[in-house]
């Protein structure tokens, strides 16, 4: 994992979740089909093709989404494992701004640092993350 990796972990966070959110209100749709209230007569198969139709839909939406959640999943715990292997307090740093999404500013002010210093701290820490794979 790299340094880009580590810094598209949160958007990956909320993609999986905006997925798993898309496959529920897909499946919500699929069970609230029903017939129109109208006086015209609607064919009973052409229901069912709609039905069987949405259904597919859905299946092959789930599949889609649900093998992608799990490869984003799995490139989670892999940089979370990287980042076990960084010492302190670069993993503080890059735990706090790339995985819980604070900004540079709020992170050097709680841990008392100025934040020009910080800043060099977040770019070392990232060498040291990049440098943690090859352990």
């Amino acid at each position: 994992m790299n340094r880009q990796d580590l810094k598209r972990y949160k958007d990956n966070k909320e993609s999986i979740k905006l997925k798993i959110e898309q496959i529920a209100e897909m499946k919500e749709q699929l069970f609230n089909i029903s017939n129109p209230i109208s006086d015209m007569p609607i064919s009973r198969s052409s229901m069912r093709d709609k039905i069987a139709e949405k259904i597919a839909e859905w299946i092959d939406l789930e599949d889609n989404y649900l093998d992608l959640a799990m490869k984003q999943k799995k490139k989670q715990i892999e940089i979370m494992e990287q980042l076990e292997k960084v010492k302190q307090p670069f993993r503080k740093i890059l735990y706090r701004r790339y995985i819980l999404g604070e900004r540079l500013v709020k992170i050097a002010n709680d841990l008392g640092y100025e934040y020009g210093y910080l800043r060099k701290m977040n770019s070392k820490a990232l060498t040291k993350f990049e440098e943690a794979e090859k352990k």
